[in-house]
């Protein structure tokens, strides 16, 4: 089955995303101290949120530079932005998923 590109894609659209998902393409730290908030890793944390490029959706986005993508928007402070919890920074599955994409 072929992804079908909608407008104003999101990033749920091409990637399933899970705690706990031991062989995600990579994870995201959703709590951590704000310099670490959102930083991608290749080493596995069962309590990041692991990411992996849908597989119809592989012909569009490659997951390694949708790694370097996620740095890029880490060292921005794009996660920063948009944390959450007062005591313990953390970003919801919700914020990475409804991320804008653009694809084209």
């Amino acid at each position: 089955m072929k992804i079908r590109i909608k407008n104003n894609p999101k990033l749920g659209d091409f990637i399933e995303l899970r705690l706990r998902d031991e062989s995600a393409d990579f994870w995201i730290t959703r709590r951590a101290s704000e310099e670490n908030l959102g930083k991608p890793t290749k080493e596995y944390n069962p309590e990041s949120f692991g990411v992996r490029v849908k597989e119809d959706a592989k012909s569009i986005l490659d997951s390694r530079y949708l790694y370097y993508l996620m740095e890029h928007l880490w060292t921005q402070g794009v996660w920063k932005a948009m944390r959450v919890g007062p005591v313990v920074p953390s970003i919801r599955k919700e914020d990475i998923m409804n991320m804008p994409i653009g694809v084209g």
